[in-house]
């Protein structure tokens, strides 16, 4: 596990945990499609049941989104491009993260994080710096969320937190926001 993974794990922790007398705990929001969820670990995506998660421990989810940030090629992403696209595979999954992140670099958005999208993403990162493509990953983020919201009505109880999180993320990549 890398220094940039730990560090983005500080944060995504930060925003996915639930406290109960200052331990982690599950959550289970009936609106949440997800089921029962710890750590941001949701039962459906991870294709585990209700008392796996329940039992979940934090270096078992660790390792389960050590593995997303490989999958996802966060790493390969420079700091705090990287944080940022990896918040938003865990917080909208991988192919929307990609979308957002492939409308911000101006390549074509077909959901897929390949070799073309790494390259035109480091490329733009060197054109910029990779907390101005941060930034805007960040801004693209809130637009998403705000037109989900707007199109999925039954999705308002979240918006606030997600809002949050973005603005959290903002502050997190650029302290002077």
């Amino acid at each position: 596990m890398t220094k940039e993974f730990l560090d983005s794990m500080k944060f995504i922790f930060e925003h996915e945990n639930v406290l109960s007398k200052g331990k982690v705990v599950a959550e289970h929001d009936p609106r949440d499609p997800g089921g029962t969820t710890k750590f941001g670990i949701d039962a459906r995506s991870h294709k585990m049941s209700s008392a796996e998660i329940e039992s979940l421990t934090e270096q078992p989810a660790l390792e389960i989104y050590w593995s997303e940030w490989v999958d996802s090629k966060a790493g390969q992403l420079p700091w705090p491009l990287s944080l940022a696209y990896f918040d938003a595979v865990v917080n909208s999954g991988k192919r929307q993260a990609v979308l957002l992140l492939q409308r911000v670099i101006g390549t074509l958005d077909d959901g897929l994080i390949g070799p073309k999208t790494i390259t035109v993403a480091n490329r733009e990162c060197e054109r910029q710096t990779a907390q101005a493509v941060a930034l805007k990953l960040c801004a693209k983020k809130k637009d998403f969320y705000l037109t989900l919201c707007k199109d999925h009505p039954e999705k308002n109880c979240y918006k606030d937190g997600w809002l949050n999180r973005v603005s959290d993320l903002t502050k997190t990549i650029n302290p002077t926001v």
